[in-house]
C-alpha cells in the first residue's frame, strides 16, 4: 500500500523490547518499550529540564530517583553541571513514570538498561523530531556491544517517490488447528514474493528455517525454484553452537566436504536430522547444503554461518532483486513453521518496495556475509578450519559489526523511515 498521509515508520531488527523480539513497522507517536504503549501526544515544553515528552508533568516523587540516576549518568562521563541536572531529572521522571519504587530491583535493572542504551527518546524535546533522535547520544551508552556510527548516517536520505509497504499478519494463530487453512498463510505470501521478485538475486539473513517439506514448503520450493532458475542466492544463518553430544571438539568449521563428515560441523549428530552443529530450526542445515551444492572453495560457499555464537543472530530479512528494483521482506516472524507456516504464533511481516531502504538491509547483510580478512581466529577451542588452523571463514556478527548503513529516509509523500540493526547502532 502507499501511505496516503504523512507517517513515521521505524524498522529495527534483531531487537528484544517490551514488545518482543524481531522487527517492527510502527506509525504515529511513539517512544520505546512501555512508553511506546502508553504515550499520549507528546508535550512540547523544551523549557522544562525534567518534563519528558508524552509523559505526565514531573512531580515531587521524581526526587526519590535522582541520587541513583545522577550517579549513574555521571559515572565515566564528562558533562556540564547544567546537562547533568537536566539529563538526570528527565531520566528520574521516566523511571518514576514506570511505577516501580526506587529501591525495587526492577528500577535498578531499568536504569542499567537505560545507561546501556541511547536515551535520546527521553532527552529530545519532541519525539516527532527524528533528527534529534538520530544525533550521537548525549549520554554515551556503556554497553560493550555499541559502536559509534559512521559520520552522516543520521542525515536523512531524500527519496523522490512515495513509501510503498505491504503488511501481513498471522491471523490464524487463535484458531483451532482443525479450522486452520493452509492455503492462506504468510508462508505462501513469502513464497510468492520470492518467485516473482527475486529474479536476479536474493540475500537472506535468517535465524533459521524448518518444516521444509510441510508448512514451509511454499517458501522452500520458491527458494529452490529461483536457485535452479539462475538467481544468485546468498544467506547467513544463526548457529546454536556445537551439539553437546557431538563427536568431540574441536569441530571442523567448513561448509565444504570436510564439514559433512566425521568431526565436521555438518556431519550427522546424535539425533538426525541434527548435525554436530546445533541450529534453532531443524531445516537450516539442509537449506545451507542445498545452497552450497557444487561449491569448490570457501569463497564459493553462499549459505554461510554465524560464528562465534556468543549471542543469537536473530535477523529474519530477505532482500530481493528483480532488474534494478530492490525490495525487502522483514518482520517479527521467523521463516519457520510456527511463525508463518502454521501461524501458531502471532506475528507480522512487512514487504518494503523501495530500493533505498532495501539497500540498507543489503549493506547489513554484506557485512555478515563477507569473510573477514585476515580470517577470524577462534580462541574457544571449539572450531578449527579445514586445514587445521584456527582462522575461520566467517563474516562479522554481533558486536563485531559496525553501524555503517543509512538509517533515516524521507519520502516525497511526507513519510519518514528509520532503519536500525542491533546490537551496535542504538536500535534501543
Amino acid at each position: 500500500m502507499n501511505l496516503k498521509s504523512a507517517a513515521k515508520v521505524l524498522l529495527f531488527t534483531g531487537v528484544t523490547t517490551a514488545m518482543g523480539a524481531g522487527t517492527y513497522a510502527l506509525r504515529g507517536h511513539f517512544g520505546v518499550g512501555r512508553h511506546l504503549a502508553m504515550a499520549p501526544a507528546p508535550s512540547r515544553n523544551p523549557a522544562s529540564p525534567v518534563n519528558v515528552p508524552g509523559l505526565p508533568s514531573a512531580g515531587p516523587a521524581d526526587s526519590a530517583y535522582l541520587p541513583m540516576v545522577t550517579a549513574a549518568v555521571k559515572k565515566g562521563r564528562h558533562l556540564s553541571a547544567e546537562d547533568l541536572a537536566k539529563f538526570s531529572g528527565r531520566i528520574a521522571h521516566y523511571l518514576s513514570f514506570l511505577g516501580e519504587r526506587p529501591t525495587d530491583k526492577e528500577t535498578k535493572d531499568n536504569l542499567t538498561r537505560l545507561m546501556n542504551s541511547s536515551t535520546e527518546f527521553i532527552l529530545c524535546d519532541d519525539l516527532e523530531d527524528w533528527g534529534c533522535l538520530q544525533q550521537p547520544p548525549r549520554i554515551t551508552p556503556t554497553t560493550v556491544w555499541r559502536r559509534d556510527a559512521a559520520e552522516g548516517l543520521g542525515v536523512p536520505q531524500v527519496v523522490d517517490e512515495p513509501f510503498r509497504v505491504e503488511s501481513f499478519f498471522t491471523d490464524q494463530w487463535d484458531k483451532d488447528i482443525a479450522q486452520f487453512d493452509p492455503t492462506h498463510t504468510v508462508a505462501r505470501v513469502l513464497g510468492s514474493k520470492i518467485s516473482s521478485d527475486a529474479r536476479d538475486s536474493m540475500a537472506m539473513a535468517l535465524y533459521g528455517m524448518d518444516d521444509l517439506d510441510g508448512s514451509m514448503k511454499p517458501v522452500h520450493d520458491a527458494i529452490l525454484e529461483r536457485l535452479h532458475g539462475g538467481t544468485k542466492i546468498r544467506a547467513v544463518f544463526d548457529t546454536q553452537g556445537p551439539d553437546a553430544k557431538s563427536v568431540g571438539l574441536p569441530l571442523v568449521f567448513s561448509l565444504l566436504a570436510p564439514g559433512w563428515t566425521g568431526h565436521g560441523i555438518m556431519a550427522p549428530g546424535t539425533k538426525p536430522p541434527k548435525t554436530n552443529m546445533d541450529f534453532q530450526y531443524s531445516g537450516t542445515a539442509q537449506l545451507a547444503g542445498e545452497l552450497n551444492q557444487g561449491a569448490a572453495t570457501d569463497a564459493d560457499v553462499t549459505g554461510r554461518l554465524e560464528w562465534p555464537d556468543a549471542a543469537i543472530m536473530h535477523n529474519k530479512f530477505l532482500v530481493l532483486q528483480n532488474g534494478d528494483a530492490l525490495t525487502v521482506w522483514s518482520g517479527t516472524a521467523n521463516v519457520s513453521e510456527t511463525c508463518m507456516g502454521t501461524e501458531r504464533n502471532a506475528n507480522m511481516s512487512v514487504y518494503v518496495q523501495n530500493s533505498a531502504v532495501a539497500q540498507a538491509f543489503l549493506d547489513e547483510f554484506q557485512e555478515m556475509f563477507t569473510y573477514r580478512d585476515p580470517p577470524f581466529v577462534d580462541g574457544s577451542g571449539k572450531m578449527v578450519a579445514a586445514d587445521g588452523s584456527r582462522g575461520l571463514p566467517v563474516g562479522r556478527f554481533h558486536h563485531d559489526k559496525t553501524p555503517n548503513t543509512h538509517r533515516y529516509f524521507k519520502f516525497n509523500d511526507g513519510t519518514e523511515v528509520l532503519v536500525h540493526f542491533s546490537p551496535t547502532d542504538d536500535a534501543e
